[in-house]
């Protein structure tokens, strides 16, 4: 079991795996691993097949970036569940990561554009959720 960290929502964590057989040798499996993300309560958050890395130089390692939206909450540990299967060998490991207070669900600024009209001055921006919000009359 690995502790991946302290996060706060709006962040992305990297889920991260090596697949290997029963003689700890990192291979690659015929199917790509699947994740599970729970939450403190045990309740399934996320289903996810990982895709590979670097399919030529790093052998089985498998990652995914996991983004911290609305539905994790500053609630205590989430765990991560990989399964894969080479051959007879069914591989599992567990990791663990903590959400913590701050940040905001829709993430931070990515781009930000000044839009300038008779009645008002706007702000535009872009969130790392995909969200477009607009500011009016900011001030400093």
């Amino acid at each position: 079991m690995a502790y991946l960290g302290r996060y706060r929502q709006g962040d992305t964590v990297r889920l991260q795996v090596r697949c290997t057989d029963a003689s700890q040798t990192p291979v690659l499996p015929a199917d790509p691993p699947q994740a599970t993300v729970y939450s403190p309560g045990n309740t399934k958050l996320l289903a996810a097949s990982l895709p590979i890395r670097d399919r030529h130089s790093l052998t089985g390692l498998f990652s995914y970036p996991l983004y911290l939206g609305g539905d994790y909450a500053t609630a205590g540990h989430y765990q991560v569940r990989y399964v894969w299967k080479t051959g007879s060998h069914h591989g599992i490991e567990v990791d663990q990561f903590e959400v913590i207070a701050g940040g905001h669900a829709d993430g931070a600024v990515t781009s930000l554009y000044s839009y300038r009209r008779p009645q008002a001055d706007f702000l535009v921006h872009g969130l790392e959720s995909g969200k477009i919000i607009a500011g009016r009359n900011p001030r400093v």
